[in-house]
């Protein structure tokens, strides 16, 4: 009898869990998502309100098409903002922003969502190559992302500085 109450829970829990395109008038509920899924990380890279908004609006012009959200009971609890991108003599997804509210985080959210980009670039744009930046402190956003097929590329760094800084050592 277990295993059947164990079967059901799983069904409601897929049957509630819905991955879909975002849609314009959720902006600011995934703005807020955002700001939520940062608080607690890295005291230098926060969204505030405002910033965010303005990101994900940038990111929806952009490709309204590649940007996702995941929806449990009519909340947002998970986001995938993606554009495509020119890569040398092809077009490959850019993953710009993938994450879960720290509540839902461990039940396969951001799976699902990376998997649903996945199957309407391919499917939709024919493009065969994904790539995602990854800001972490820690080591788990690296190995989930190679759990699940990407790669390092060693040749490949991305950097960062001051603009005042390189103007001063110009």
């Amino acid at each position: 009898m277990s295993i059947v109450i164990l079967i059901a829970h799983i069904i409601i829990l897929v049957i509630k869990m819905r991955i879909r395109l975002l849609k314009k008038n959720e902006i600011k509920e995934v703005s807020k998502l955002l700001v939520t899924a940062y608080e607690n990380e890295d005291k230098d890279r926060r969204w505030n309100e405002k910033c965010a908004e303005d990101y994900v609006q940038m990111m929806y012009k952009i490709c309204n098409k590649l940007c996702f959200v995941a929806v449990e009971e009519g909340k947002i609890v998970g986001v995938t903002l993606n554009i495509i991108m020119p890569d040398f003599c092809k077009e490959i997804v850019e993953s710009r922003v993938l994450l879960v509210h720290p509540d839902f985080r461990r039940q396969k959210i951001g799976t699902k969502l990376i998997t649903k980009v996945c199957e309407k670039a391919l499917n939709d744009f024919n493009i065969e190559e994904i790539e995602s930046s990854i800001y972490t402190l820690t080591n788990f956003p690296i190995t989930w992302y190679e759990c699940i097929g990407f790669r390092t590329k060693k040749y490949y760094e991305v950097t960062r500085a001051n603009i005042a800084n390189i103007l001063n050592k110009m």
